[in-house]
């Protein structure tokens, strides 16, 4: 497995650029993105998270986390002890909006627990010395399965944590407001349920069958707007899901609604 990004064709790069696998024959040559190899041979990569010096940090599913640098090197920052099984494994990461002080790392992983169950959990760490250190665990407990595990997280303009999860292959579940499992999550840093969440819990949307991709954009508003609520420009949640073979979904992730898995 490979990362790769799109570069300006005249910025330089010392990564070696591999041949595109495609042509579009609707655009001409100059128009066509650059390709750069990143970082190869690693092991589905999930997620990424970027050190304030450019560094890319990489979660490969069987439980490493790497560091990739600017000339591309891979090293293994931690082996996280997981259940990896078919999609279940290590997931999301994402780094505390005051790294630059706390220097909090957070993970979204699947696990076993004593009796053999699939769960899933978020746990944070301290970034020191090249390590991740005190880990503590702050969401425990979501349900999980071979398949839907959800596990993306990242923090919103907000400031708190967004995780999402998945049915765990059971669709009553989403549907519950007492599990965890099909919902996307809002949390403090410490894994207590933000302010101003709709039902006083961790859960800010449920009903999702399998998320796995959150965003933020920011929508104008008409100045008549504006003076009525003190702002021009609101920020909105974006969430993609997957289907079983199609039906996809892109939503607008509204607080406290059901999105009827």
């Amino acid at each position: 497995a490979f990362i790769t990004f799109g570069l300006p064709k005249n910025q330089k790069t010392n990564t070696k650029t591999p041949t595109p696998a495609f042509t579009n024959r609707n655009l001409r040559e100059e128009e066509i993105p650059a390709v750069s190899l990143v970082a190869e041979n690693l092991e589905v990569p999930w997620a990424l998270a970027f050190f304030p010096d450019g560094r890319i940090l990489v979660t490969e599913r069987p439980g490493r986390v790497s560091v990739i640098d600017k000339n591309g090197q891979v090293s293994q920052l931690a082996n996280i002890d997981t259940r990896t099984l078919s999609e279940s494994g290590l997931h999301g990461i994402a780094l505390d909006p005051d790294f630059s002080s706390n220097k909090y790392v957070y993970l979204y992983y699947t696990y076993s627990d004593d009796n053999s169950n699939t769960l899933n959990r978020v746990v944070r760490y301290k970034f020191e010395n090249e390590k991740l250190t005190e880990d503590k665990i702050i969401v425990d407990q979501i349900p999980g399965a071979p398949n839907h595990d959800g596990g993306r997280i990242k923090f919103g303009p907000d400031g708190f944590l967004y995780v999402t999860t998945g049915d765990a292959q059971e669709p009553s579940l989403a549907q519950d407001r007492n599990s965890l499992a099909g919902k996307i999550l809002r949390v403090t840093s410490d894994g207590d349920p933000a302010p101003g969440n709709p039902f006083g819990t961790r859960i800010y949307s449920y009903g999702h069958r399998n998320p796995q991709g959150i965003t933020w954009g920011r929508t104008e508003r008409s100045e008549g707007d504006r003076l009525r609520a003190g702002a021009r420009q609101r920020w909105e949640l974006w969430e993609t899901e997957h289907g079983s073979s199609a039906t996809d979904e892109l939503n607008l992730i509204t607080p406290g609604k059901n999105y009827g898995w």
